[in-house]
């Protein structure tokens, strides 16, 4: 990645790369001095990201000041939402505050960090008011900044390299414990491909966003050519418009912002409200009148009629919409699908599929830990065990009475495969999660 540094006043930002990754570097070349600090993240850029720098002075800084007086504070901002990214903040050299060398070190998507300073004269040189970025003593709000908008980062071509993608999959797929995983821009298919062998490989849940920029009609074919055709996956997307964060003006231009945030975090916390045998109330769709996103000035980009929402359902995207209810009105995640296919079938509904593969991971997982026993005791501990646990989701309400399985939430059977009987066996489950109501219809009548 080359960018042309040239026309910048100091202090001059610039990024190099060496061969192994882009390294962020900036540096201010100075009359009577210089200083470098340069550093690699852990990290890829895939929208235009904005590296802000400033300088000011420590509170109760000596009369004459040391490098050990001088507080950076650097920061990548994202450019569409103007959310933070990462900060960091430290003097220049080890002193009564915190050096950026030494905070770097607590920082693990830091993975090169270095500060060379050539000056005797910090305050004249990094404080002045030539400086973009400096702020004078008696100023710590760091008003004055110097900005360069760093492009994406992931090749040459545009693309994340074949290598990158395969280190991404590999590390994911021994990661233990991932439940979700989150795509907030599916325009990359080779990344969508990669995280979908994920979900294939791991039996998790891949949550995406489709760019609320497309109008309705544009999203819901977008979807329709990926395909994906899988329980597993849901796809948001909210095409309306906000106040930035931060904004202290209400008349401030509005942006368009994701809300793959909201919806993964509410996920976390609903999941983190367990049952006390550990069972997630998964029976719970995030979406609806209790799950709101609260952002302000929210106001709709296109319109959002019947004949809009349906042709989302039918390429089963969940819309961020507004809805009146008798306590007021609130921004809501509109419906709760997932990408199968079969329409008629529960693995439509994000929280059927997320019990789907809770009850099933945790049958496998009660499976693994009996095996390399004797068969009779792997038998018996895996049916007994496996039960246990089936019989505490069914308390928690995530599995339900069904006419196929004669009235029961679950069928279980363990036994000696017929081809293997001797170090083989056969699990078989079957069990009825809990739906989501997603339609009512009200009949009304007036009687004499």
């Amino acid at each position: 990645m080359k960018i042309n540094i040239s026309g910048y006043e100091t202090p001059v930002i610039g990024i190099m790369d060496n061969g192994n990754g882009p390294r962020l570097t900036l540096f201010p070349e100075l009359d009577n001095g210089s200083l470098k600090i340069i550093f690699q993240l852990d990290d890829v850029f895939d929208d235009p990201v904005g590296v802000e720098v400033a300088y000011s002075a420590r509170p109760g800084a000596p009369a004459v000041m040391t490098a050990a007086d001088v507080i950076v504070t650097i920061t990548w901002r994202d450019l569409l939402t103007t959310d933070v990214i990462y900060q960091l903040t430290g003097a220049l050299a080890e002193g009564k505050a915190e050096s950026l060398a030494q905070a770097a070190e607590k920082k693990d998507w830091i993975l090169q960090f270095n500060v060379t300073l050539s000056t005797e004269m910090p305050e004249a040189l990094l404080l002045s008011d030539i400086n973009v970025a400096g702020n004078p003593r008696n100023v710590f709000t760091s008003r004055k900044k110097a900005i360069l908008t760093l492009p994406a980062s992931e090749g040459a071509d545009g693309q994340p390299p074949q290598a990158y993608l395969e280190a991404m999959v590999d590390v994911l797929t021994n990661t233990p414990n991932i439940t979700y995983l989150v795509l907030p821009d599916l325009q990359n298919l080779q990344v969508l491909d990669a995280l979908t062998s994920v979900v294939d490989r791991l039996n998790n849940h891949l949550i995406c966003e489709v760019d609320g920029v497309m109008e309705p009609e544009q999203a819901a074919d977008f979807m329709d050519s990926l395909a994906i055709r899988d329980q597993r996956v849901s796809v948001y997307y909210n095409p309306n418009r906000c106040l930035p964060v931060g904004a202290v003006n209400v008349r401030a231009k509005k942006v368009w912002m994701p809300c793959l945030g909201v919806q993964a975090g509410y996920r976390l916390l609903r999941n983190a409200a367990t049952t006390a045998q550990g069972i997630p109330r998964l029976d719970v769709p995030i979406a609806g009148y209790d799950f709101p996103l609260s952002r302000r000035g929210m106001e709709p980009m296109y319109p959002m009629g019947q004949v809009q929402l349906n042709r989302l359902a039918e390429a089963q995207i969940n819309p961020v919409i507004f809805e009146n209810y008798q306590s007021g009105g609130r921004w809501i995640f509109g419906d709760c699908l997932t990408q199968y296919d079969t329409k008629n079938s529960q693995l439509c509904l994000t929280n059927a599929a997320e019990i789907e593969t809770f009850t099933i991971n945790g049958v496998i997982a009660i499976t693994r830990k009996n095996l390399l026993t004797s068969m009779q005791r792997h038998l018996e501990r895996t049916f007994n065990e496996s039960k246990r646990f089936l019989d505490s989701c069914v308390s928690a309400g995530l599995l339900v009475p069904a006419e196929e399985l004669a009235g029961q939430p679950y069928s279980l059977t363990v036994t000696p495969r017929e081809d293997r009987p001797y170090d083989a066996s056969h699990v078989r489950l079957s069990r009825r999660c809990m739906g989501a109501a997603r339609a009512a219809y009200v009949e009304s009548t007036v009687e004499r």
